[in-house]
């Protein structure tokens, strides 16, 4: 008996050592976890915005009447110019990566979701590029004014977080 010194105080506080560690790390674990989790679903919902934002777009295009002239590089009212006769010494430019034009964030350079998406930081945004006139059935033929239109929709939507966006772009053919 005289020659134990509180070795049992020792091994507790090891132990109690080894427990806080363990509980330190399960919290850090989880913290990650529920952090991976919420910008999960802030993405969902940038992707739900988006998607909502491109089929405004088409429905933009198949309810009005989409005069090509109004089609302009400037992409104003967020109508771009991507006719291939209108660039042909060069490709139509990526407005949707375009830093000079900005149409992101300049005022009348892009169409607003006009239905509110709750759960967002701030309305979807799109624009419409006209791509020109594609022949119904041949390709061999050459297109006219007088056949379907193709234009390129691209939305941009956002999540709960302004730094959470996810953008989309579809191909749609007016018959």
């Amino acid at each position: 008996m005289q020659k134990q010194q509180g070795m049992v105080l020792v091994v507790a506080l090891i132990m109690l050592l080894a427990m806080t560690l363990i509980g330190v790390s399960s919290m850090t674990t989880t913290s990650l976890e529920e952090r991976m989790a919420a910008n999960t679903r802030d993405r969902h919902i940038a992707f739900q915005a988006a998607e909502a934002t491109l089929r405004e777009g088409e429905r933009h295009i198949q309810g009005n009447s989409m005069n090509p002239a109004s089609f302009t590089s400037a992409c104003t009212n967020g109508l771009c110019d991507c006719d291939p006769l209108n660039f042909t010494n060069s490709a139509c430019p990526e407005y949707w990566t375009d830093t000079s034009l900005d149409v992101w964030n300049t005022s009348g350079k892009y169409r607003s979701y006009t239905n509110a998406f709750s759960g967002t930081s701030q309305a979807g945004k799109y624009i419409i590029e006209f791509v020109g006139n594609v022949c119904p059935t041949d390709t061999s033929c050459t297109p006219t004014p007088a056949d379907p239109q193709m234009f390129r929709v691209t939305a941009i939507g956002y999540g709960q977080t302004p730094n959470s966006k996810v953008m989309l772009q579809s191909t749609y053919k007016k018959q």
